[in-house]
C-alpha cells in the first residue's frame, strides 16, 4: 500500500499497511492491513527534593516527574529514585509502559566544603523540645541551648520564627544571637497556652545551607480556684480556657513600610466583624479598618502610606472589646 515492489519494506509512520502478491499462476491476492501505532520516546525530566546546591551532610532525592517501567541512573542505580550526597552530574534513561526509552537532560549537585553550623541540643529521650506545663493564660519561658559546629566563624542567628505562632513565640530582643566558634549560647522560647489541652509548635530557622526546623510542645493546665461567697459558701471555680481562642499570626512585615497585615481567625461560634487599629503611644488611632462580618481566617491589612516612622500597637478588637495587641515598627 506504500507503492513498494520489494518484498520487505522499512517504515516509521503510523496507519494501515497492506500488501498485493502475485503468484508463479499469474493469481493476485490482497493480505488485510495491519495498522501501525507508532509512540513518542519518553522525555524524563529530573526533579529535586531540595536545592542542589548543599552542604556537607545533606542529602538530596533525585526522581522522575512522570513513573516510568523501569530506570538506569548514571549511577548505575535501577530504583525509581537516588538519594545524593556528593558533588556530580546526573542523568538517567527510562522505558516506559510501550518499552520506549527515552534519556533525561543532565542535572548537576554541588556539595559545599562546609556545614550547618547550628546544633540544638534535644531534651534526653525526646525528639520534642518541652516548655513546662502551666496554667491557661500564663506564660512560660524556657531557653534552648544552641552550639555552634564552626571551629572558624560565628554563627549569627539573624531570626526564626514559629510555623503555627499562636501558643508559641520568640522574644525579638534577643536577635541577632551570635554564637562564637565551638561555643554555646541559648535561644529563648516562650509559651502561653488559652486552653486545657497539648499544644505544638516547629521552629523554623535558616542556617548556612538550609533551613532548620525544631519541634516544641507544652499543656495548658486548668486553674483550680478555692474561696468563699459573700454568705460563706466555699466556692470552687475550675479555668479551662483564657480568653475567647481567637487564633491570631504576628503582624507583618515588621518593620512595616506601606502596609500591615495580621492574620485572624475567630472562634467557630464567633458572630459578628472585627476592627484592627495602629496606635501611636498616646492611644490615637493613625490607621483603622473594619470588617464587618468575620466567621473564617482573614488577612486584615492596614494601609500606612501616611503614618510616620516610629513605635506602635496594633490593636484587635471586636464588639465586645480588646482581643489582643502586637507591638508594631514602622519605618522610614
Amino acid at each position: 500500500s506504500t507503492g513498494d515492489t520489494t518484498r520487505t519494506i522499512v517504515v516509521d509512520s503510523p496507519g494501515p499497511y497492506s500488501c498485493t502478491v502475485l503468484d508463479s499462476a499469474g493469481c493476485t491476492t490482497t493480505t488485510p492491513s495491519i495498522r501501525l501505532t507508532v509512540h513518542a520516546n519518553p522525555n524524563p525530566t529530573i526533579v529535586a527534593s531540595r536545592d542542589v546546591v548543599m552542604c556537607l551532610d545533606d542529602t538530596v532525592r533525585l526522581s522522575t516527574a512522570v513513573k516510568y517501567a523501569s530506570y538506569a541512573w548514571s549511577t548505575g542505580e535501577t530504583a525509581p529514585a537516588i538519594t545524593v550526597t556528593s558533588s556530580g552530574v546526573f542523568s538517567v534513561v527510562v522505558i516506559d509502559e510501550n518499552g520506549c526509552a527515552g534519556q533525561s537532560d543532565t542535572i548537576r549537585v554541588t556539595v559545599l566544603n562546609t556545614r550547618n553550623k547550628a546544633e540544638f541540643i534535644m531534651d534526653a529521650g525526646s525528639n520534642e523540645i518541652l516548655v513546662e506545663a502551666h496554667d491557661v493564660g500564663a506564660l512560660r519561658c524556657r531557653d534552648v541551648a544552641v552550639r555552634n559546629r564552626s571551629a572558624t566563624e560565628d554563627l549569627v542567628i539573624s531570626d526564626a520564627h514559629f510555623v503555627g505562632n499562636v501558643y508559641f513565640s520568640l522574644p525579638r530582643g534577643q536577635f541577632p544571637l551570635v554564637i562564637a566558634p565551638l561555643g554555646i549560647g541559648a535561644l529563648r522560647v516562650c509559651a502561653s497556652a488559652q486552653e486545657v489541652g497539648t499544644f505544638r509548635d516547629t521552629i523554623a530557622l535558616q542556617d548556612t545551607c538550609s533551613i532548620i526546623t525544631l519541634p516544641f510542645v507544652t499543656e495548658g493546665t486548668s486553674i483550680k480556684l478555692t474561696g468563699s461567697s459573700r454568705c460563706d459558701v466555699e466556692v470552687h471555680t475550675t479555668i479551662f480556657r483564657a480568653g475567647s481562642a481567637w487564633r491570631l499570626r504576628a503582624p507583618y512585615p515588621v518593620p512595616a513600610t506601606r502596609s500591615v497585615t495580621v492574620i485572624v481567625e475567630p472562634p467557630t461560634a464567633h458572630q459578628g466583624g472585627a476592627r484592627a487599629s495602629l496606635r501611636d503611644i498616646h492611644g490615637v488611632a493613625v490607621a483603622m479598618v473594619e470588617v464587618e462580618t468575620l466567621v473564617s481566617q482573614q488577612h486584615v491589612t492596614l494601609g500606612i502610606d501616611d503614618v510616620a516612622a516610629g513605635m506602635y500597637n496594633l490593636v484587635l478588637e471586636d464588639d465586645y472589646g480588646l482581643i489582643t495587641a502586637f507591638p508594631v515598627i514602622v519605618a522610614p
